[in-house]
């Protein structure tokens, strides 16, 4: 890809090259250049945060409300 779509690249975006620079940093039998899958050591943040989130919205519907209350507390931008 190009472009602003180039950020998207496997094994060549931000989190890519962090990795490359952390997982280097420990002793290993040869240098770590990229995850043949594509995966990155630093995408459990934004895991993490979509699961909490999922948790929080969980308890909110399982909360003694009528639907569009329900709705209205997901749909609250304060």
């Amino acid at each position: 890809m190009s472009g602003f779509a180039q950020h998207w690249d496997k094994n060549s975006n931000f989190g890519a090259r962090v990795d490359e620079w952390f997982l280097n940093l420990f002793p290993r039998p040869k240098p770590f250049l990229y995850n043949g899958g594509g995966y990155l050591t630093s995408s459990f943040i934004p895991t993490l945060g979509t699961m909490i989130f999922g948790l929080i919205a969980g308890r909110w519907l399982r909360l003694e409300r009528t639907n569009s209350e329900k709705a209205l507390m997901l749909a609250r931008r304060d």
